[in-house]
Formats: C-alpha cells, sequence, structure tokens
C-alpha cells in the first residue's frame, strides 16, 4: 500500500516538474541573434521590427516579421498566416514595422532561418518585463529603417501672377528676360491640378489655370504705337515633373508638358473693354491682304518650368514654382503684322465695327504710313509664377529607402 503510494506520487511529481518546467521555458527570454541556438524551445524574444512585407501576390498569402535583420539577414521570421491576419491590426506589416515587441512561441527553422509563428496579439507583449499572452500595447518609439509609398496621389490649388511676353508692352526683345517684361501689367491666376509623384522622383499632373494677361505700349519700347490690351486665360495641360534629387521633405524639381488654352484679346475703348478679334485689325480675309488669315482662340501650349516642393506634413506640402508657356499663336495681344489702310473696313465690317477699328489704327501717331503692331519672328509667350499647396489623397505601395 505504502509503495502504490509511493509510486502515485512520483508520477505526480514528475507531472508537476514537467509543467513547471515547461512554464520556465516558455518564460526565458532571449535575444533575436539567440534564435538559431534555440530551435524547438519555447521563448520569449523581444527586439525591433525592422522588415515587414505582405505576401499578397505568393501562393500562400503569408504576412512577416522580420527582427534582427532586413531580408535576407534577418535573425528570427515571425509568420502570420492568412487565415489569422484578420485578428490583427489592420496592415499589420505597416502597424508593427519600426516597433520593439516581444512574441512568445515555438522556434523552428525554414530555410537556415528561424521562424515563429503568432495567431493573435495575445501571441505579443510590450516588453521583456510583460507577462506573454497579455496582449498589451507596444512601443513605439524604436525606428529602424524608413520604408515610403511607391506612389503618392496629390490634388491642390494655387494662387500667384500671370504676365504675357507678348509684342504690346514689351520693353525690350522677344528673348524673355525680367526687363523685357511689362511687370505693371500683372494679373492675378488662380489653378486646380491632381497628380501623381513615383517614389519622389518622377511626377505627372493634370491642371487648370484660369488668369488674365495684359500690357500697354506706354510702359513699353514703342509708347507712340500706343496700343494696350487685356486677354482672359483658361488653361489645360498635362506636365510631367522630374527630382533631380528624390528627396521626401524638400525636393527641387524642373517640369515640362503640354497644353490647350483660350484667350479673348480686348482694349478699352470709350469707357468700355471690347472685343478685337472681330474688328479684324490688320486685315485678316481682306483681299487687300492676301496670307493674312483670321486667328483661332484656342490654341497649343508648350508650359516648362521649375520649382521647389516643401513637406509641411504626412498630407499636406507647398510649392514655390514657375512656368513659362510657348504658344501657337501671336495674336494673344492681337497684334502681330503691320496696320492697315483704315478706308477698308467699312468695305468689310459694319458701320459700328468699321468707325471703332479705324479710330483704334488712329491711336498711333504713325498710323498713316503703315507701322508694325508686332514682330513677325517669334510667337507670343505668357507666365505664372505661383504658390500651391497639396493635399495628399492617399497611396500605393511600399519601398525600403534605408535605416533612419
Amino acid at each position: 500500500m505504502v509503495l502504490r503510494w509511493a509510486k502515485r506520487t512520483n508520477i505526480l511529481l514528475i507531472a508537476v516538474c514537467t509543467i513547471i518546467g515547461n512554464s520556465l521555458l516558455a518564460q526565458r527570454k532571449i535575444t533575436s541573434a539567440e534564435a538559431l541556438n534555440n530551435i524547438g524551445s519555447i521563448v520569449t524574444i523581444c527586439d525591433n521590427i525592422v522588415d515587414a512585407i505582405y505576401l499578397e501576390n505568393a501562393p500562400n498569402k503569408f504576412t512577416l516579421l522580420r527582427m534582427g535583420g532586413v531580408y535576407p539577414n534577418q535573425k528570427l521570421t515571425i509568420v502570420i498566416d492568412e487565415k489569422n491576419r484578420s485578428n490583427f491590426p489592420p496592415r499589420p506589416e505597416i502597424f508593427y514595422l519600426n516597433k520593439t515587441i516581444c512574441v512568445t512561441g515555438r522556434l523552428e527553422l525554414y530555410r537556415e532561418t528561424p521562424e515563429l509563428e503568432i495567431f493573435s496579439p495575445a501571441d505579443l507583449a510590450r516588453s521583456a518585463d510583460s507577462v506573454p499572452g497579455n496582449p498589451a500595447p507596444i512601443i513605439t518609439n524604436v525606428p529602424s529603417i524608413e520604408y515610403m509609398p511607391e506612389f503618392d496621389f496629390e490634388a491642390g490649388m494655387s494662387l500667384g501672377t500671370m504676365n504675357g511676353a507678348t509684342d504690346v508692352g514689351r520693353k525690350k526683345s522677344s528673348i524673355f528676360l525680367p526687363s523685357t517684361v511689362d511687370w505693371k501689367s500683372t494679373k492675378a491666376n488662380i489653378s486646380l491640378y491632381g497628380g501623381v509623384t513615383y517614389k519622389n522622383l518622377l511626377g505627372a499632373r493634370l491642371e487648370m489655370t484660369f488668369g488674365r494677361v495684359a500690357g500697354s505700349d506706354k510702359n513699353g519700347l514703342y509708347p507712340y504705337r500706343n496700343l494696350s490690351y487685356r486677354s482672359s486665360m483658361f488653361e489645360v495641360a498635362a506636365i510631367g515633373e522630374y527630382y533631380p534629387l528624390a528627396k521626401a521633405n524638400f525636393n527641387p524639381y524642373v517640369m515640362a508638358g503640354v497644353g490647350v488654352f483660350s484667350f479673348k484679346p480686348q482694349t478699352y475703348y470709350n469707357g468700355t473693354w471690347i472685343d478685337l478679334k472681330p474688328l479684324l485689325t490688320e486685315g485678316q480675309g481682306f483681299t487687300e491682304y492676301p496670307g493674312r488669315t483670321g486667328y483661332k482662340l484656342t490654341q497649343l501650349c508648350l508650359p516648362f518650368g521649375a520649382g521647389a516642393k516643401y513637406e509641411l506634413s504626412p498630407a499636406f506640402n507647398v510649392r514655390l514654382e514657375f512656368l513659362y508657356r510657348y504658344t501657337s499663336t501671336d495674336y494673344i495681344d492681337d497684334a502681330s503684322k503691320s496696320s492697315i489702310d483704315p478706308s477698308l473696313y467699312e468695305k468689310y465690317l459694319s458701320s459700328e465695327n468699321a468707325t471703332i477699328a479705324s479710330d483704334l489704327t488712329k491711336r498711333s501717331r504713325d498710323y498713316a504710313s503703315g507701322y508694325l503692331r508686332g514682330g513677325t519672328k517669334t510667337e507670343d509667350k505668357y507666365f505664372t509664377i505661383n504658390v500651391k499647396l497639396g493635399y495628399k489623397l492617399g497611396n500605393l505601395g511600399l519601398r525600403y529607402v534605408g535605416k533612419l
């Protein structure tokens, strides 16, 4: 009887020791560097998640969190099976990245790299002093590497100035220089845009711009010509951007593109603004002036320029930008060639328009000699200087860009 009791006691002691031993083993804490020497053991490992990926296109859609190094040099891979992914915070490969965690489980070897599978946040602890199995908050202030989006989508608006580089009001030559521009006729513009940036290196945007250009000979090289104009402008342009430094926070860039714009030249006459195109001021379509055809109020432009972008926050950025446009017309200011014999207006225009066109021709002191109204070698240009505010709509994809 005593012997039977002793045997039962020994069996009970062995079971208790086994349970205690396994419990102590489970509580044994090691670093990720020691994982390879503890394959098959149940351990708690505390370290940083320095690399993470979701294999959403693989046959087995695992989520992999890596400790001790970036793939393929990690010391430990923590595996979340697809069927358990919903147990964790959304996008765990982002949520746990660059955070210090403690994980408890049995170590296994896969392709010479230790692995440990977890099933819920209960397998994670806050620090080496936390109790495994208690889903306490994790430490978030230990950055190790930096991940950034592949694509950033953005929308924004801008405000700024608009100037014409046309024949009327020009001070020196047909080549753009600050000293050639009629700065006194500067007008405002506003634009709306949407675009995408790839790896802070390349960008593309679609932009609508509303504004006005103007000029007056009293501010230019030929005050005796005495012409003046204003023209409303509406432009839609597709613009590509190149960021040579590919930086995240402050990034200068250059840009070029193609656009379509409409314009409407006017001049001030007897207290009101009148449209110039219907007046055929240079004899467009007159048989006496062959080769002078009417111009269209919608034309092509080739914008190009430079700017700099600064990230105010993860959601907002601000830009300073200069954008210059070559155009396919020389009639933004309704002046391209020489004046005509004003008596011909009565032949081709209504009585009212003929009177207005004749009066406008006689504004110049040299009108009788067929004075030159504009240059014939270059087309008109215009440009904007804007401050832009952009808002990030979202991003797509992630890329590893190195240690912080």
